[in-house]
């Protein structure tokens, strides 16, 4: 009888052995499919295009100057492992940015088909929403209004006022130019993006320029608490002290 019970015993023992060593590579396999898609699914953030500092009296300057103020952002550059900015001129009057995948159109949308681009083509917040889901324009018609987050990723901040942007591939920028990011304060306002790097908000009826955009919407404002003093920013993949 002690020999029956032991023999149960060691298969039941065997068992739960074996149970274990399959939940705990069940759960390895699921973090690791977790993390691959994650790892895969952000975007990293590219760097403002600012390579000069200021002195002390505000007048620009090279960065290596002796007595400026540090840790300005023209201190850190691409040899410090910032991703730049990295454009392709399509050639049918698109770009693609070679950091998020997303389509551009080159040039500000010419919303009254004259040929030219002038305060004409600028519109309500509403018409540049109906303008890009209904356009049809080099192969794809999947367009539509892009966030203000990405609207900024296009912005070169090393490039006075309104004069251009990264690479200089997109066309020349002249605008303030609709997002389709809400104003969480006010149902009526949206946020628009200037090409000197400037956004805010707008009531919806203001008249702003229009460039669309083509490719997934990043999740930027979710994040992943990791219960250590740090959170994971999904749409970045970048870690911030949580306090």
């Amino acid at each position: 009888m002690k020999f029956k019970v032991n023999n149960v015993c060691n298969k039941i023992g065997r068992k739960v052995r074996t149970i274990k060593v399959h939940f705990i590579w069940g759960v390895f396999i699921f973090l690791l499919s977790v993390n691959i898609a994650f790892s895969a699914s952000y975007n990293p953030l590219p760097d403002t295009g600012q390579h000069w500092c200021v002195d002390n009296n505000n007048n620009k300057v090279d960065c290596s100057t002796a007595g400026i103020p540090q840790g300005q952002d023209g201190h850190y550059d691409a040899a410090q492992g910032k991703v730049q900015p990295s454009f392709t001129d399509n050639g049918d009057g698109t770009v693609t940015d070679n950091n998020s995948g997303l389509i551009w159109q080159q040039a500000a949308a010419d919303m009254n088909n004259d040929n030219k681009l002038d305060d004409n083509d600028k519109v309500t917040r509403d018409e540049a929403v109906a303008y890009c889901e209904n356009l049809e324009f080099a192969g794809h018609s999947n367009w539509r209004l892009p966030t203000r987050w990405e609207l900024q990723t296009i912005v070169d901040r090393g490039i006075d006022s309104f004069s251009g942007s990264s690479s200089s591939v997109f066309n020349e920028f002249l605008f303030n130019f609709w997002s389709s990011t809400e104003y969480a304060d006010d149902n009526n306002k949206v946020w628009f993006v200037g090409y000197g790097g400037n956004n805010t908000s707008a009531l919806k009826a203001k008249h702003y320029a229009v460039r669309c955009v083509v490719g997934a919407s990043n999740k930027v404002g979710s994040y992943i608490d990791n219960g250590n003093g740090t959170v994971v920013d999904i749409s970045t993949g970048l870690m911030w002290q949580q306090d």
